[in-house]
């Protein structure tokens, strides 16, 4: 899971889960008084919606790609790629 992920990581990298890592998102000062947990939880939520708004503001820019799918048949994530590309900008990526 993200939050756990987050949290190993600023305990591995920086020394103390109490330590900010990675993105910072408007507000994020104003999370320093709560718990490493909950200051993660407010992270990843709120970078969660800022994407989802960006890709609702922007449909067109926007595809959606299934994780298992780039593990398991990049191939076809590669082709899901360059067909958006090509239908966004006229461009054929080669």
């Amino acid at each position: 899971d993200v939050v756990s992920s987050v949290l190993r990581v600023r305990k591995e990298r920086l020394g103390s889960e109490a330590e900010w890592w990675s993105v910072r998102p408007r507000g994020w000062s104003e999370q320093l008084g709560t718990c490493p947990q909950s200051q993660v939880v407010w992270q990843v939520r709120t970078l969660e919606d800022s994407i989802r708004n960006a890709a609702r503001s922007y449909p067109n820019r926007v595809i959606e790609l299934d994780f298992q799918t780039m593990l398991e048949r990049p191939e076809r994530a590669i082709e899901q790629v360059s067909s958006a590309y090509e239908n966004y900008t006229g461009y054929t990526l080669s």
